[in-house]
């Protein structure tokens, strides 16, 4: 995000939006499509209509904390109410998934489930975008996109901190499709081993 202090979050303007582009069957991500969308002040082709676009054309997409804070910002920049719509239909949000449980941030269950941590925080944006380390930026913005990707692709559920389970994602129905029932249930192995336990996406 550009620093504007005190703005509401959909008047706030994205210095770069990354999206990491693969097909549901591709859960090994061994071909990925990268792409950076960039405020219009840096180029003028390839901005947040486009993600928009891709959003509203994708069959699912997937942003961390997607449903109060990405969707928003992005709000002005939909070309209809149907568009917004749409995308807003395809989104799945890994942390209203397990934020009925507790809070846990990204880097908080990428730690759990082995799975690295992120290069930066959100709190940095804005000082790059300042400093005008474009490079940095969308390095940054990509690696959280990219872990966030590995996250959810990893198994049909994520194990969460300090506690002893898994659960799965609303996207591990769409990736995983074969590990649920018709009834939309997951049947997995425990930590500690097959506990025949079932639990409810």
């Amino acid at each position: 995000l550009i620093d504007r202090k005190r703005v509401p979050i959909k008047d706030m303007e994205i210095s770069v939006a990354c999206a990491l582009v693969f097909d549901i069957a591709d859960n090994k991500l061994e071909k990925t499509f990268k792409k950076s969308f960039w405020h219009s002040s840096v180029i003028a082709t390839h901005g947040m209509a486009d993600l928009c676009q891709l959003l509203a054309g994708c069959r699912a997409h997937v942003a961390y904390n997607g449903v109060r804070f990405d969707m928003l910002v992005l709000d002005k920049h939909f070309e209809s109410d149907e568009q917004r719509q749409i995308a807003n239909r395809k989104l799945h949000d890994p942390l209203q998934d397990v934020s009925s449980i507790s809070y846990y941030s990204l880097n908080a269950l990428l730690a759990e489930n082995n799975l690295g941590s992120k290069t930066a925080s959100g709190k940095e944006a804005p000082g790059m975008w300042a400093s005008n380390r474009l490079e940095d930026l969308e390095s940054y913005c990509m690696s959280d996109v990219e872990l966030l990707a590995k996250l959810i692709t990893k198994a049909p559920t994520v194990k969460l901190p300090m506690m002893n389970a898994r659960v799965p994602l609303s996207i591990s129905q769409i990736i995983f499709p074969n590990d649920f029932m018709s009834a939309g249930v997951l049947r997995y192995d425990a930590d500690n081993g097959d506990n025949g336990d079932s639990g409810k996406t």
